[in-house]
């Protein structure tokens, strides 16, 4: 547990996180407030809109990677499977020389 808590960077994207739901949780009470003014409920939004901004680019970020990643994946099993296609054409293409070679003597 105590390694778990000396990583830097997973405290700091536990606070921004929090920090994250907290201004959504705000934006929202801001939202069904009536009696808040105007200005108030855009600034709230604004933050909001830069705190999503700055969740979602490392999350955009991830799941680009992951998505590359799942490509690749799939380009190697299609790649296995022409590698047998091919070894089965070569075999195919010897077979077909040799009937050739026989019907021909």
């Amino acid at each position: 547990m105590q390694n778990f808590f000396s990583n830097k960077k997973l405290i700091v994207l536990m606070v921004a996180l929090l920090a994250s739901l907290g201004l959504i949780a705000g934006s929202i009470a801001v939202r069904n407030n009536r009696n808040t003014p105007p200005v108030i409920q855009e600034i709230g939004n604004d933050v909001i809109g830069i705190g999503a901004r700055v969740v979602s680019g490392p999350a955009n970020f991830v799941k680009g990677g992951l998505d590359g990643l799942n490509d690749m994946m799939n380009a190697y099993t299609e790649n296995q499977k022409l590698k047998s296609q091919i070894d089965s054409l070569a075999e195919t293409k010897v077979q077909v020389q040799t009937l050739k070679q026989e019907n021909k003597n």
